[in-house]
């Protein structure tokens, strides 16, 4: 008869607390599991797919793949330590899945695999990476997360016209119509938004910020700046000093008024 115990985890913050790449060594280390119980694991993800909760999708897609793979029989005789290690072992093949990403699969590489575990793995990632990720999607951002964006440019009797079109779910279209003075709006709108949460007590700032995304913003920003300065617009950029002021900003609905 098999063992069995409860995982003592938050399931808020199990995964999200987690360096994926950390774990691939429990997770090679556990192959000999995974590939004897490889038919119970398809059972499980499938079973996640056709009962989706997307409220944590995560930890319902970990908690079926704990119950098809801690009951093996080689968990007989696991003590305390060797449970931890396969609970670090099946979060490791939960990011996998949904992460989808060759890197994951480059990392378990250097781990020595053998090749039906490989094999393995790659399949999984192949038939169920796709869906896994959406409903992780669900989990993170909600039903309708965007997943592609696009802009087409119409010039249109010295006018600019931008037609946005926005990938929903990698299954619906959504088309805006603008202007670059409407874009502007958006633009500020989106940036004061992340910016407020980032500064709210209740969150990380670790947990928002994308130090990348944000130097890019300041390349567009500064060259953009330039470009005004070499044209012919008879205006003064405000200073940092000016702009920041107190640092105090106010919350407020947008409006669209170009």
């Amino acid at each position: 008869m098999t063992n069995s115990r409860d995982v003592d985890r938050d399931d808020n913050v199990l995964f999200s607390a987690e360096d994926p790449s950390q774990n691939v060594e429990n997770l090679v280390a556990h192959e000999h599991i995974i590939v004897e119980r490889k038919e119970q694991i398809e059972k499980a993800i499938q079973s996640a797919l056709d009962d989706p909760q997307t409220y944590n999708s995560p930890n319902h897609i970990f908690s079926n793949l704990e119950i098809a793979i801690s009951s093996s029989p080689a968990t007989d005789d696991f003590d305390e330590d060797d449970w931890d290690d396969l609970t670090n072992a099946t979060v490791a093949l939960v990011h996998t899945l949904i992460m989808k990403d060759a890197g994951m699969v480059e990392l378990i590489d250097q781990e020595d695999p053998s090749k039906e575990f490989q094999d393995f793995i790659i399949g999984l990632i192949l038939d169920y990476g796709s869906e896994l990720q959406r409903l992780n999607f669900y989990h993170t951002q909600g039903k309708h997360w965007w997943s592609f964006i696009r802009t087409e440019r119409l010039f249109d009797e010295g006018s600019v016209k931008h037609k946005h079109f926005v990938t929903i779910d990698r299954r619906d279209e959504v088309e805006i119509d603008s202007s670059p003075f409407s874009d502007w709006v958006l633009v500020e709108h989106f940036i004061r938004e992340i910016f407020q949460a980032a500064v709210s007590p209740d969150v990380d700032i670790d947990e928002i910020m994308d130090i990348d995304r944000l130097n890019q913003i300041r390349q567009h920003v500064f060259a953009f700046e330039e470009a005004v300065k070499e044209s012919d617009m008879d205006v003064d950029l405000l200073t940092r000093e000016e702009l920041l002021g107190d640092g105090d900003s106010e919350d407020g609905e947008v409006a669209n008024d170009g």
